[in-house]
């Protein structure tokens, strides 16, 4: 379906999400690996072709509808997600 994603392009692989660009806003896109819900917050593993990279979502800061979102999406569903990438720690 074009024009889906309107003006929205990739800024970054998950492999580019480092501490470089912390505090950057950044798009990343691929498909979801895992999701956990905790009620309060949301984790969303994002996998693509380089890498992995969590997205967390924490309801407090969220739009609810953001939120209603995350909570339908389901394993290898394809998404971009905007956000701030705030801190990066590699294993």
């Amino acid at each position: 379906m074009q024009g889906l994603l309107h003006d929205w392009r990739r800024t970054n692989y998950a492999s580019e999400c480092n501490s470089e660009i912390a505090g950057s806003d950044v798009t990343v896109m691929g498909w979801v690996h895992e999701i956990r819900d905790f009620g309060g917050i949301m984790f969303v593993i994002l996998r693509d072709v380089t890498g992995r990279v969590q997205i967390t979502a924490p309801s407090k800061k969220v739009d609810e509808k953001i939120m209603e979102e995350l909570r339908e999406l389901r394993k290898e569903s394809v998404v971009a997600i905007k956000g701030m990438l705030k801190s990066y720690r590699k294993k």
